[in-house]
């Protein structure tokens, strides 16, 4: 068992950092329990409210920007599903679905070009709204 030298708590032995205060352990000892229970409490306080966390810095649902827009490749809107936006995806397959369907079934060139456009959208958003959402990751 070690404990911290800022503040005499107890903490395993492999630890990087103390759980009670959060000072690095690199000058941990391995005292006994009798020999920490010596400090007077108010210094042990004194010690955990001057010493500084350690920042740490996580990164959290870092999205491929490219994956994205490749799965809107295969099929408009599988992009955005996969980036979390649940509404717009499934709008952009349904709508893509309709339009193209209508445009194929009756021939409609205007129906078709909408289809296209809808489809080159889905890509390129999907793209640009992942690295959004990494570059606002990477700020918290």
């Amino acid at each position: 068992m070690a404990f911290c030298t800022k503040c005499g708590q107890p903490n395993q032995q492999q630890a990087r950092f103390c759980n009670s205060c959060g000072a690095t352990m690199f000058g941990a000892t391995t005292t006994t329990a009798s020999s920490v229970s010596a400090l007077r409490p108010e210094v042990i306080r004194a010690r955990s409210a001057h010493s500084p966390r350690p920042q740490v810095n996580v990164v959290r649902g870092v999205k491929s920007g490219v994956f994205a827009a490749v799965l809107s490749f295969f099929f408009c809107g599988l992009g955005h599903i996969y980036l979390g936006q649940f509404r717009t995806g499934i709008a952009l397959m349904v709508g893509f679905s309709v339009v193209l369907f209508l445009g194929v079934r009756f021939l409609l060139p205007i129906l078709q070009f909408i289809a296209v456009i809808m489809w080159i959208y889905g890509m390129a958003h999907s793209y640009r709204v992942a690295e959004q959402m990494n570059e606002q990751n990477l700020l918290r």
